[in-house]
């Protein structure tokens, strides 16, 4: 071969290794809805919350800020490509030497300005290590939805999601537009604390999931209250810690029609031991449950989950041992910036391929769809369909994937 044929040839191959990768679409096996997919960023006030931030721009006695993220069903623009959306680096808020992608109020610059550090600094902790041709490439990522784009006509569900623990406001980017685009309206709040000297963001105690709830409920009230939304029956889903706040959150409100946990600190030791020794009622807890988890883990404990009124039923993803290993991590966003920039992330080597940690997260957004479907839309067909569920990846079958139902009717 000639070096001009041999140039040639690595050329082509480098523009389809590149192609390969502009091509790249997080959203995987799972179809979108009928609507398009809008995105807005509200900033409100707690007159009856608290954050003591002086350093953040904010007094004790200014109330408390709550940056709400909300995606919600979009009237269909004229031309619209529906897969070119806002990217990874614009829901972040825009590169760090740029002006935000979203108008920010004056009052609430600074609050934003260390949320937005904040974001910027957990999508960084996604690599190990980190550098920044990988972070360039996970700001790149396209997603779907269009900023400030108009709502659609028709009253939609609403759920409210729950991080988790220290995570970021963009920590499941898929589930969400997913979400929006069968018709539902999703709100997304960040963590943060009650004041920012000893307790900037939460840690896993129950003073901090209480906090969490009470702004779940403070947001569910507002998007309720807004006339720009028909807004229906009420959802929350949680990872992680994010479970353990949801839960607090529907024995206190009654709007709240269903849970979802995403490998949910509920059905682990650690979330047990928590709610066995805090004094709360737990047999107000009687909404239909979705436990999406990583199975085989030893941390797993269902007996309070198990015991709480109502349907529980428990998906289980992985079997506990490589490679079919579904980590708490493939349960955000996490697989898809390996996937998408073909990182080897040493944390997780051997315990499964990138293809099947993607495969966790499209089947766990997949289902939890399919759960708010069957409850709060009451949708013909949606039980059946989420009790004969599919992995969305191979080697997501067998003993790696298991349904039980407990209770209820």
């Amino acid at each position: 071969m000639t070096k001009t044929a041999l140039s040639s040839l690595i050329t082509l191959l480098l523009g389809l290794s590149l192609s390969a990768q502009e091509a790249f679409d997080p959203w995987g096996p799972l179809e979108a809805g009928p609507y398009s997919i809008g995105f807005r960023v509200d900033f409100l006030i707690d007159a009856e919350g608290s954050l003591d931030a002086a350093d953040w721009g904010w007094e004790a006695g200014d109330g408390r800020p709550l940056r709400l993220f909300v995606w919600y069903p979009a009237a269909t623009a004229e031309g619209e490509n529906a897969s070119a959306g806002m990217s990874v680096g614009e829901y972040i808020g825009g590169d760090e030497e740029s002006a935000t992608v979203w108008e920010v109020p004056e009052q609430f610059a600074e609050y934003d300005r260390v949320l937005r550090d904040w974001d910027a600094d957990v999508l960084r902790r996604q690599f190990s290590p980190s550098t920044e041709a990988l972070l360039r490439k996970a700001r790149e990522m396209g997603f779907r939805a269009r900023l400030e784009a108009s709502i659609a006509e028709g009253s939609f569900p609403l759920v409210i999601h729950s991080l988790g623990r220290r995570n970021y406001q963009q920590e499941n980017l898929l589930l969400w537009e997913y979400l929006a685009s069968h018709g539902y309206v999703v709100v997304v709040l960040p963590q943060v604390g009650a004041n920012t000297t000893d307790d900037r963001f939460p840690r896993f105690n129950v003073p901090a999931m209480r906090l969490q709830a009470a702004d779940m409920a403070f947001a569910m009230d507002r998007m309720l209250d807004s006339p720009e939304f028909k807004l229906g029956r009420v959802g929350a889903v949680g990872h992680s810690l994010g479970g353990m706040a949801e839960a607090f959150l529907a024995a206190e409100r009654k709007e709240v029609c269903a849970l979802v946990g995403l490998d949910a600190s509920f059905s682990t030791n650690d979330g047990v031991q928590v709610f066995d020794a805090v004094d709360w009622d737990a047999a107000a807890v009687v909404v239909p449950i979705l436990n999406v988890y990583a199975g085989g883990k030893g941390i797993l404990d269902n007996s309070q989950l198990d015991a709480w009124a109502g349907k529980k039923l428990h998906l289980a993803i992985g079997n506990g041992r490589p490679p079919d290993m579904a980590l708490h991590v493939d349960f955000q966003m996490w697989p898809l910036f390996l996937l998408a920039t073909g990182h080897e992330d040493a944390r997780v080597r051997g315990a499964r391929p990138k293809e099947f940690a993607a495969g966790v997260l499209w089947t766990a957004v997949h289902a939890t769809r399919l759960f708010l479907d069957a409850v709060l839309k009451v949708r013909d067909g949606a039980w059946e369909e989420l009790r004969n569920v599919d992995g969305l990846a191979r080697g997501l079958e067998g003993d790696v994937l298991s349904l039980r139902e407990v209770g209820g009717k």
